[in-house]
């Protein structure tokens, strides 16, 4: 809502979700959503002792651009693409392991092109001391044609219009952690230069640098209280011209309690934030999550946050208020039904509350059907106040076994004005996908 950069919208479709936790690195060079509408794709994943990869292939239909800056990103759809993913990680002692990965994306109709290389590895030197190190390069050619035009610039005088420009990029992240059984440190540094790109992946912001410090500290005082886990996190960001851009300070707190409750509270402050060539101090943010399984069918939870931020969407930035809560319950309603639902509202003010910014809810319901052991349904329906979008995904799968699988299902966003039912009944279709899936493991 309050953000100039592209939300990120965690992957929901089964095809792709498999394997998610080889791919999923601390930075996002890999992001499956960037697969829109495939006309065809094909993965194999191998699961070895020591070593395990992954590659994926698709011919998309609609490839979606997510275009980074240092204070906003361009998200745009373009055409036909085809996308190669691969990834290989090798384990090591005590949980230690050191990783590859490439990614290729070749749009059809235009010489536009993105590509990704790199190397990741976690370093266990004891139960105690770790190193954790990832290195990121690319290479991106622009297409030429009318998708984007603006006048800004970034790197070495390079505009963000698709003009056919080349240009490469990198990105880093290095962090070193001690950790016992009550105390963690953690500090670190990261940087993405002005030009790092992954067409592939969800990079919304580059041209910044980071350095940050976190410490934490863990109780298990007694059986009513089951454990605390207290810290704090500082940070300075800067661009690639020595620029300051913020410097933050948040304190948390976790508390787990009976009836695997849990109460995460988190007060974080930006002393200096500069957006737009505007400065402002003394920013801040209260956010105050719980969450419970009461009982074997019943789980439940909510939160709510309060601050002063920045209103980024305005030529000239400005303080605003800034409120939003959520709730979601999940009920098993008998052994092979389950449902569930989810409510979140935001809302943005002046600081004297007499004008609104913005205010809008996203709510949805989510039904699960288990026939029998192999055979399910699913039904989930999302409506967006903001976009005034309803979408509905029906699953049917069939698992005789775990590794033969095949499902059939479709997505359908509708335009609605309101959460009625003549509104969504009468709504114009937006986007329709149909999808399935087939899998057998041969001897």
């Amino acid at each position: 809502m309050n953000t100039t950069f592209a939300l990120f919208f965690p992957e929901k479709r089964p095809f792709f979700n498999a394997g998610n936790d080889l791919i999923d690195t601390w930075i996002n060079a890999i992001y499956t959503r960037s697969i829109n509408n495939p006309i065809a794709s094909g993965r194999m994943i191998n699961r070895g002792q020591k070593n395990s990869w992954y590659l994926l292939s698709a011919m998309d239909e609609d490839s979606p651009y997510i275009i980074p800056g240092e204070e906003q990103s361009f998200s745009i759809s373009g055409g036909r693409s085809i996308s190669n993913i691969f990834r290989f990680r090798r384990t090591l002692d005590e949980a230690s392991f050191f990783g590859i990965l490439a990614t290729d994306r070749r749009m059809v109709n235009s010489d536009g092109s993105g590509s990704v290389v790199g190397f990741d590895t976690r370093y266990k030197f004891n139960k105690t001391y770790q190193v954790e190190l990832q290195t990121l390069f690319s290479k991106t050619q622009e297409p030429t044609d009318s998708l984007l035009v603006s006048n800004e610039t970034f790197g070495d005088n390079n505009t963000f219009t698709f003009d056919g420009e080349s240009f490469t990029g990198n990105a880093i992240e290095l962090e070193f952690r001690r950790e016992t059984e009550h105390w963690g440190l953690e500090a670190g540094y990261d940087h993405k230069s002005p030009a790092f790109r992954a067409d592939n992946g969800f990079i919304s912001n580059n041209n910044q640098r980071r350095v940050y410090l976190q410490s934490y500290w863990v109780y298990t005082p007694n059986k009513m209280i089951r454990k605390v886990v207290g810290g704090f996190h500082s940070g300075l960001e800067t661009n690639f011209e020595g620029e300051k851009k913020s410097r933050y300070t948040s304190f948390f707190g976790n508390v787990v309690l009976p009836r695997q409750t849990r109460l995460n509270i988190n007060i974080s402050v930006k002393h200096f934030s500069r957006f737009k060539n505007v400065d402002l101090e003394n920013l801040w943010n209260l956010s105050v999550n719980i969450n419970s399984h009461f009982n074997k069918s019943l789980a439940l939870g909510g939160s709510f946050s309060k601050g002063v931020n920045t209103v980024t969407f305005l030529d000239v930035p400005e303080k605003g208020n800034s409120t939003s809560f959520s709730l979601w319950t999940r009920l098993k309603v008998s052994d092979r039904i389950q449902v569930g639902g989810t409510y979140e509202n935001y809302q943005m003010t002046t600081l004297d509350k007499k004008e609104e910014y913005y205010s809008g809810y996203l709510t949805g319901i989510r039904m699960n059907y288990q026939y029998n052991q192999a055979l399910s349904f699913r039904l989930m329906g999302q409506y967006n106040d903001f976009s005034q979008t309803f979408q509905l995904q029906p699953l049917l799968s069939y698992q005789p076994s775990p590794f033969t699988i095949f499902y059939i299902g479709f997505t359908s966003d509708k335009i609605a004005e309101n959460l009625s039912i003549d509104s969504i009944q009468e709504g114009q279709v937006q986007d329709r996908q149909l999808f399935l899936k087939f899998q057998y493991l041969f001897n």
